[in-house]
């Protein structure tokens, strides 16, 4: 038994099935005009070995599922094209079309990984050495002479999809484990589907049409309860209104009042919405600890799963049973993280939080819009309940973020801090975890740079480093910053010991950019450079690409720093991060 990556490429007149064994990096392709292709392609998945695709389920097994039914290179084409243009599923492709997809144990990478986004994307975020799009049209017809261009586009498509799946080892694990224990194939699901899944086996649910209602109410928790008038008034405004649920999509309507107006206490200045609760105040800011005073992180653990079981909160098609599984759940995970068994831990994360973004989905047996509002409403009064009571004690919010809250007060209330947190968590059935930082370097509440007690640094929005969910934009300038945050470390010993991946640009675009005559394709990588180069633009109106003046394209990677890599700019960026973050006075 092998584990096979397996790609398909079809044209009006060919058809390409490839694949590669991950065990012996062995490449193998199935030309649809080969000698006894179809039998050879039927051989391969009668086989029991594991095949690992990006988007096959939906696509690439339906299509060479109808191949395989007999049809041609340009009927088979034009049936990939109805998949794409009409969204069509695979079980409504095989009833449509009569015919059917063969079991083979499959992992569809495209629901594991955190974006929605493309192979090419994911490959660029992962520093491939290319990131390449369809050298042809796909409506073309392929010369056969063209052939080995194709081969080679569909190995590197190959080699991406191998390390996507490298890269999802640890959330593909978690999956193995929750398949085994709940009795269904989670390998190939999303955080959501799983949960929903892990629910629907245990509680015997039915999938089936579900009544989106038109409206929904909010029931504020006895334990809050505010000081302020103007608070009361908002939080009677919110339980006396009436949420509307749009008939389409299934979501409710969030009110102008909670979307417009903003929430001030004391010098702070608060927006409630349906992601969380955001502060407004305090852009462009940093402190630094000090023998006075200290900067403290407290989030609350579990936050929705918490604001959930605390306030007995049940999706309407579940019954009563749901509370006490999703309970067990939790008190499982939390055990697990005691134990320090991060697979049972991590695995239940998934089930527990993904459940929450169930609720809002029309199409889930876990879709219930009152326990979404509920939950997101309940969150975000919480926490304004937390900061008024803190504020009240003179104990300045640096920020609050949808989960928790960062204070900055004095080392000798350390005590009244602690008193304070411990006795709303009492209160309230929330546990809270505080986090110590040596400094917090804050462009607003999304964006900042925190250096802990370790020297480690947690960095957030814009400045993160790029991952699977973020594209890369010159990740040696945030680098850079951080270290010298953290250690004192000198701009340019990061910048000039950084290997050339850290110098790099990625960007989606629509239709696809080009650079002078020479066409990208829909993900363009760039970096900076000192040569007189026209921008990126686009394809389709020739408008410049967001931030690509003095840029040259790198599709392929070059296998060192370029000579004519421009340093200054690199520097130029730094310094506007220095500013927009607060932190020029400690220069």
């Amino acid at each position: 038994m092998a584990t096979i990556v397996f790609d398909i490429e079809v044209a009006p007149n060919m058809f390409l099935l490839m694949g590669k064994i991950i065990e012996t990096g062995e490449y193998f392709g199935i030309w649809g005009d080969e000698e006894d292709a179809r039998e050879k392609i039927k051989s391969l998945f009668k086989s029991k070995n594991t095949f690992i695709s990006f988007n096959g389920a939906r696509y690439d097994m339906p299509v060479i599922s109808y191949f395989l039914s007999g049809h041609s290179f340009s009927e088979t084409k034009g049936f990939g094209d109805i998949i794409i243009n009409q969204n069509l599923m695979p079980w409504d492709a095989e009833k449509q079309f009569r015919f059917k997809i063969p079991m083979i144990d499959h992992i569809d990478l495209i629901e594991v990984a955190p974006s929605f986004v493309s192979l090419k994307t994911y490959g660029a975020r992962m520093n491939m050495p290319v990131v390449q799009d369809l050298p042809f049209h796909h409506s073309e017809e392929v010369a056969y002479n063209d052939r080995p261009m194709v081969w080679d586009y569909c190995k590197n498509d190959l080699d991406t999809t191998e390390t996507l799946y490298n890269k999802l080892q640890g959330q593909l694990q978690l999956r193995v484990e929750i398949s085994k224990e709940y009795g269904f194939d989670a390998r190939s699901k999303s955080d959501s589907q799983v949960a929903e899944q892990m629910f629907v086996k245990r509680l015997g649910l039915k999938r089936g049409k579900v009544n989106i209602p038109e409206s929904v109410r909010y029931i504020a928790p006895d334990f809050i309860n505010f000081k302020s008038n103007d608070l009361q008034i908002l939080m009677h405004r919110m339980a006396d209104h009436v949420y509307e649920v749009n008939q389409y999509t299934g979501h409710v309507i969030l009110p102008a009042f909670l979307k417009e107006n903003l929430i001030a206490i004391n010098k702070g200045i608060y927006q409630m919405g349906v992601g969380g609760l955001h502060s407004q105040h305090d852009r462009k800011v940093c402190y630094v600890t000090d023998d006075e005073y200290q900067i403290v992180d407290y989030d609350v653990a579990s936050y929705y799963p918490s604001i959930l079981l605390n306030c007995n909160l049940i999706p309407v098609n579940t019954g009563t049973t749901f509370i006490d599984e999703y309970r067990k759940v939790f008190e499982r995970r939390l055990e697990g993280k005691r134990q320090k068994n991060m697979v049972i831990a991590d695995s239940l994360r998934i089930a527990l939080n993904g459940t929450f973004g169930k609720t809002a989905s029309k199409y889930s047996a876990l879709y219930s819009p009152d326990v979404m509002i509920n939950i997101t409403l309940t969150g975000q009064l919480t926490l304004l309940m937390l900061i008024e009571t803190l504020e009240d004690n003179d104990i300045q919010v640096v920020s609050a973020n949808t989960d928790g809250i960062m204070l900055r007060h004095r080392r000798k209330e350390v005590t009244k801090v602690h008193n304070i947190v411990k006795e709303f968590s009492e209160l309230t059935g929330f546990i809270f975890e505080d986090t110590p930082y040596r400094v917090i370097a804050l462009k607003d509440v999304n964006n900042y740079f925190a250096v802990k007690q370790d020297r480690s640094v947690k960095i957030k929005g814009i400045y993160s480093a790029p991952t699977l969910s973020k594209n890369p934009t010159a990740p040696v300038v945030s680098k850079a910053v951080g270290l010298w945050l953290a250690y004192g470390t000198k701009f340019k010993d990061t910048v000039m010991n950084s290997p050339l991946t850290d110098f790099i640009s990625v960007r989606s675009v629509t239709g696809g950019g080009v650079q002078g005559d020479k066409y990208l394709g829909k993900t363009v990588r760039w970096y900076q450079t000192r040569e007189q180069l026209p921008p990126l633009t686009y394809a389709s109106n020739g408008n410049k690409v967001a931030k690509t003046d003095g840029a040259r394209e790198c599709m392929t990677l070059p296998t060192s720093i370029p000579s004519d890599l421009d340093y200054d700019w690199y520097y130029k960026e730094i310094m506007k991060v220095i500013k927009d973050i607060g932190a020029e006075r400690f220069l």
